[in-house]
């Protein structure tokens, strides 16, 4: 049920969709054409509203059911990004929080690792990564391209998405408290464990998914699943939408590849800026927080002419 509070002008989107899959609410069924240009709307206003955002400057707070708990701040304009993460309790129970940032400025992929202190440069990285889940690449996990780290670059590059929903099938059309929920169900693509992704989409929040579930395809079971609890509407320069502020996600371990747990993102109000500009250093790691600074590049062409040289 989402509930509009004026006074904060908050979207709240309740726990009954967590039962949008199996609930016996009402639905509609859709002939094969009209499902298949469904999932085309769907489609596109995902990869319009995708596609509006040029910038993004966000704080979020990231915990789990295993007593881990971080502060991040999250930027993203073009292919620049940074994910700066700090814990405030540490992610592997016996061990001290630390903190720990992704970054690209354009023309380097930098890593920190605050356990050894230890600073990464690399001009030609095999792919980017964040490290930590954002709100937005968790949101849109069953997007993923298999074998690598959601990004946030590979939701916006060109035809991404219209390649996602290609092989996507609608699966129904439900009223859940006045409000629409359309479900379409997406192949997982290169994992071990063969899953199937239902994804709930609202036709109020501008086709947006809010809630997914993971099964695995032999058997059925429930592998994962996301809600998103709490959306604000955002109204600025060339953007106006829904933004995530609250998202949770279970583990049921079920797939044997994750154990069984519960992950929340909770989004800072009013830390959330789109499409203005960035500044340079915001992407650029400083040298001084690191005891240890390591060029990959350097290392990769020495190791090469070693091997000319033998």
């Amino acid at each position: 049920m989402f509930i509009e509070l004026s006074s904060r002008r908050l979207f709240v989107f309740s726990q009954v969709l967590a039962s949008c899959f199996l609930s016996a609410a009402s639905f509609d069924q859709l002939p094969k054409g009209d499902s298949d240009q469904r999932i085309e709307e769907i489609c596109e206003s995902n990869v319009a509203y995708l596609g509006s955002i040029n910038s993004l400057q966000c704080n979020y707070r990231v915990s789990n059911s295993e007593g881990w708990d971080a502060r991040v701040s999250f930027a993203i304009e073009g292919d620049r990004f940074v994910v700066d993460r700090q814990d405030v309790s540490p992610l592997v129970a016996g061990t001290n929080p630390i903190r720990v940032i992704h970054a690209n400025d354009s023309m380097n992929y930098q890593h920190f690792n605050g356990s050894a202190a230890l600073l990464t440069i690399d001009a030609e990285p095999s792919a980017f990564r964040y490290g930590t889940s954002t709100p937005w690449t968790r949101i849109y996990a069953w997007a993923s391209p298999g074998g690598r780290e959601l990004v946030w670059n590979d939701l916006r590059a060109d035809g991404y998405l219209q390649e996602v929903f290609s092989q996507a099938r609608w699966v129904e059309s439900r009223v859940e408290q006045g409000q629409t929920v359309d479900v379409l169900a997406f192949p997982q693509r290169g994992t071990p464990v063969s899953c199937e992704w239902q994804v709930a989409f609202s036709r109020e929040l501008s086709w947006l998914p809010v809630a997914w579930e993971r099964r695995i395809t032999s058997d059925g079971q429930l592998s994962s699943s996301l809600h998103v609890t709490r959306f604000e509407p955002v109204v600025t320069s060339g953007f106006e939408g829904p933004i995530p502020l609250a998202i949770v996600h279970r583990e049921t371990g079920a797939d044997g590849v994750i154990s069984r747990r519960e992950t929340f993102l909770r989004v800072q109000p009013g830390s959330v800026v789109i499409n203005k500009d960035i500044g340079d250093d915001t992407f650029r790691i400083p040298h001084s927080i690191a005891e240890h600074v390591v060029y990959l590049v350097e290392h990769r062409n020495r190791a090469a002419m070693q091997r000319v040289v033998q």
